[in-house]
């Protein structure tokens, strides 16, 4: 394990000591550029879900912003539903985002939770515009075609600007172009745990899910939550679908809610997932149980420059674990992957029945953050820059609730410039700490702000190092913030591959060191456009282990404890708050 730095490490031990109970966070990695926050109506829970991927809506070739807002303390009808900020990444000012003005999308005579998911959907009538799948919870899905002269949509009259599909539908998704037709597909959850795919162009007006020709994704006792596209996994050239369920118990485990994300790579027919054959593979949470991977997943294209596409999946998990998110590489043998970020050999993610590395394992920073409840991607040119949030978590603990964001270079990833074990587990805390690193740890900056819960790619320059992106901040239930949605710009220059031999934590020698640069993970998908572990040593055994907070000797720990208390640094005990309150709204 890397040597955490000496703050790190005494903060950790006055901790232990009881002056403090959570460390407050004062750096960051990578500092953003921009930093604008947009506020929605309040009790609306603008942020609790967005668009995701990148979507170009109005095909002016500068993505836009779609966000929901389906929980509101306003009953008229109409209140729920969604907002669409056009070239929401090209200099947003802050403020109410009915100031901007914002195209509404109006939830009204149905007024069944409008908004509780709202993503980008592809191109799927092939008119060149990339459209929108907004889900009333448990009612239809209503899939918004774009249009250069893009307006308000009124859910109750969609007509010939798109398709409703009315059914127990929970969540929907743009999927890619799964049957090689050149438009999108979309598929959609529901209350049974089964994933339905839907052709939009093939639709009529408006249809019964039951009636959609499918095909369909289900297991017996299998509760599929989670939808996204996957991007090429296998090298066959069409895109691939993931689905997860959280809940699922793999063969072997110990506990409950391993969680597991299938990948399907022929959806030529329905597909049963299990304990069983699939035309594709299985990513299987650790054996310990309750880590729920596959609570959310987003597909990162090529990252590695094998030609395969890979994939980022959330396990939100809970007290005593944090969440987690895991990056799972693609590969041409349809091997399954296991995960165990307790191995202390080999590799935490790996093929099954063999030591090849498939990944690499993320934890969050403190039991019951939900980081991996969310995640998300900025899509660049053979790279990505990997998005996970935990918006219960608390980087500063005079702000419970604050949430936070990770954003992890892939480059440095595959690169290993990163604080990385020997297995290919990475605390995010330490991004803190990594001062030359791309990658960022961008904390909330209100209580029960709820940071982290939705993204969406706003980037308009995938070939640049600007990355721009959104992070919802809905302040669920809270009755003292507005909710919110923060525009984020980080700037990520190439990354430089540490020599063979060589500390990859040192900075590059002058004139040593390879130009990373965007040939790391450059792939044949690469730009297109398309949500927890402690750490510990033994496998089936929960530790509150103390390099999470950078601390791995006591002795150590206790003396520089002692060292910064006699110096005055550390006077104030804080006391942890438990905030308890969270959204079971997916």
């Amino acid at each position: 394990m890397p040597t955490p730095s000496p703050l790190r490490a005494a903060i950790a031990a006055a901790a232990i000591a009881g002056a403090i109970t959570l460390v407050p966070l004062s750096a960051m990695a990578a500092d953003p550029v921009s930093d604008v926050s947009v506020t929605g109506p309040d009790g609306s829970a603008l942020g609790s879900t967005a668009s995701q991927v990148s979507c170009d809506i109005n095909g002016n070739g500068v993505p836009d912003l779609a966000v929901g807002t389906y929980a509101t303390f306003d009953t008229t009808p109409g209140a729920t539903g969604a907002y669409v900020v056009l070239d929401a990444g090209a200099a947003t000012p802050a403020g109410a985002i009915t100031d901007l003005p914002p195209i509404s999308i109006i939830d009204t005579s149905r007024n069944a939770m409008g908004g509780v998911d709202v993503r980008c959907a592809g191109d799927v009538n092939g008119d060149g515009f990339d459209d929108l799948v907004v889900v009333a919870q448990g009612a239809a899905a209503f899939i918004v075609f774009g249009s250069a002269d893009f307006g308000e949509v009124r859910l109750d009259a969609v007509g010939d600007r798109g398709r409703v599909v009315v059914g127990s539908i929970t969540r929907g998704n743009g999927i890619g172009d799964i049957d090689g037709d050149g438009r999108d597909e979309v598929a959609v959850t529901d209350t049974s745990g089964v994933v339905t795919i839907l052709r939009p162009a093939d639709l009529a007006p408006e249809s019964a899910l039951a009636d959609a020709p499918g095909p369909r994704v289900s297991g017996a006792g299998i509760d599929l939550v989670s939808v996204s596209r996957a991007g090429d996994m296998n090298g066959d050239e069409r895109d691939d679908l993931a689905v997860g369920a959280s809940s699922w118990k793999a063969p072997g485990a110990t506990g409950f809610g391993t969680g597991a994300v299938w990948v399907i790579t022929d959806l030529s027919a329905d597909v049963t997932v299990g304990d069983v054959a699939i035309p594709g593979f299985r990513i299987d949470g650790p054996p310990r149980g309750y880590d729920l991977l596959g609570t959310s997943t987003v597909g990162l294209g090529d990252i590695n420059g094998d030609g395969f596409g890979d994939l980022l999946i959330g396990g939100e998990s809970d007290d005593p674990l944090t969440g987690s998110a895991v990056v799972v590489t693609g590969g041409p043998d349809g091997k399954n992957v296991v995960t165990n970020p307790f191995a202390s050999t080999g590799f935490a993610v790996h093929g099954s029945g063999d030591a090849t590395q498939r990944g690499w394992w993320l934890n969050g920073m403190a039991p019951g953050d939900h980081f991996g409840h969310a995640v998300g991607a900025v899509r660049m040119n053979g790279w990505s820059m990997l998005l996970a949030g935990a918006m219960d978590g608390a980087p500063d603990p005079l702000r419970p609730g604050s949430g936070y964001v990770t954003a992890v270079d892939s480059r440095e990833l595959v690169a290993g410039t990163l604080t990385l074990s020997p297995t290919g587990v990475l605390d995010v805390a330490a991004l803190a700490d990594d001062a030359k690193a791309n990658s960022a740890l961008i904390p909330g900056n209100l209580t029960d702000q709820r940071l982290g819960r939705s993204f969406a790619d706003l980037t308009a320059d995938p070939a640049g190092s600007r990355v721009t992106f959104a992070a919802g901040a809905p302040a669920l239930f809270s009755w003292q913030e507005l909710p919110s949605v923060r525009i984020i710009g980080l700037e990520a220059p190439a990354v430089v591959t540490p020599e063979p031999g060589g500390d990859p934590n040192d900075g590059p020698d002058d004139g040593a060191g390879t130009d990373g640069g965007t040939d790391v993970g450059a792939g044949p998908d690469a730009g297109a456009q398309a949500g927890g572990t402690t750490s510990g040593t033994t496998q089936g055994t929960v530790t509150r282990s103390l390099a999470r907070t950078g601390a791995e000797s006591l002795g150590v720990l206790a003396a520089g404890a002692m060292a910064l208390l006699a110096a005055g640094l550390l006077g104030l005990g804080a006391a942890r708050s438990r905030h308890r309150r969270r959204s079971r709204v997916s």
